[in-house]
């Protein structure tokens, strides 16, 4: 007896160790081929490795029954769309898999409570923007808003706090389509020291900041805006992200969701910001930027 239960134990361990461990399967769904998208793909794979497989969506919203399709048959545990696009697709037509989206700025808020979706939003928090607005503008006291509570509620909620410590109010007009723009921002105008825009798709388009560019410089006022581009364009400053260390950071994270959705979710990672400054807008709109902010900047328009 004691010969067979040491045959049998024997050959237990011998199957353990031959059988190969599963490993988690990733897919990623890349919503276009624009450089941010790309810059976080590669971040990804960095933490990945061989384990993902890539989908593209081309931009077409049509194309993604085929992506879909082939997600399912490629039997990915977890699945990361890349861009706004991408995470739309995927949560309307994946109900029974992990989702870690990433470059997303403004995930639909019913996402918070979806027990299988978790993921990081491409937004730098409103303390940096208020704290350079206080530095580059001392004499501004009320920084002007316009939102889409569907979407910034909680960003404003936060703003409106962090506000209170450099001695800043707030002043805000809501909006839920883009047709409500112009008299929201026409209202704010001469109300306001600055306009700074949040991240919200109703309010931060194009078209949005082309509009609130073109009523800040009629009336001097700054327009702080949400990225590199707005500031090339004509911004006062903004913040810029690391689109390829957001992409390692969805990386560990969806490598937690694997193990643990409710890991995934509480992981908030500190994404890397770095400030740009057009300072050719600061000559034309008189303003004096202290040396240290520009030694600051990682990135000078002139």
């Amino acid at each position: 007896m004691k010969q067979l239960l040491r045959i049998t134990l024997i050959a237990t361990l011998l199957l353990a160790v031959a059988a190969p461990s599963y490993a988690t399967h990733y897919c990623i769904v890349v919503s276009k081929q624009i450089s941010p998208y790309h810059a976080a793909h590669v971040g990804i794979v960095e933490v990945l490795g061989d384990k993902a497989v890539r989908f593209d969506l081309g931009g077409q919203r049509e194309h993604g029954g085929d992506v879909v399709d082939a997600i399912l048959k490629e039997g990915c545990d977890v699945v990361i769309p890349i861009g706004s696009l991408a995470l739309d697709v995927v949560r309307l037509q994946i109900r029974d898999k992990l989702i870690v989206y990433t470059m997303v700025a403004s995930p639909p808020a019913s996402l918070e409570g979806a027990p299988n979706v978790a993921g990081i939003n491409i937004e730098a928090p409103p303390g940096p923007f208020l704290e350079v607005i206080k530095k580059m503008l001392p004499n501004a006291t009320r920084v002007g808003i316009v939102y889409n509570p569907a979407y910034a509620a909680a960003y404003v909620a936060q703003a409106q706090k962090i506000a209170q410590r450099y001695g800043i109010e707030l002043v805000t007009r809501t909006i839920s389509s883009m047709k409500m723009l112009p008299n929201a921002v026409s209202d704010l105008v001469p109300r306001s020291d600055v306009l700074l825009m949040v991240p919200d798709p109703t309010s931060s388009n194009r078209k949005a900041f082309e509009y609130m560019l073109l009523e800040s410089a009629r009336k001097r006022i700054p327009l702080v805006g949400l990225s590199k581009k707005h500031v090339r364009d004509g911004a006062l400053f903004s913040f810029a992200l690391d689109y390829s260390d957001i992409g390692k950071r969805s990386g560990e994270m969806a490598q937690m969701a694997s193990g643990s959705i409710a890991a995934a979710k509480a992981y908030k990672p500190r994404l890397n910001t770095v400030l740009i400054i057009n300072e050719k807008t600061a000559k034309r709109l008189g303003l004096h930027i202290d040396p240290s902010l520009l030694k600051q900047a990682a990135k000078i328009y002139k």
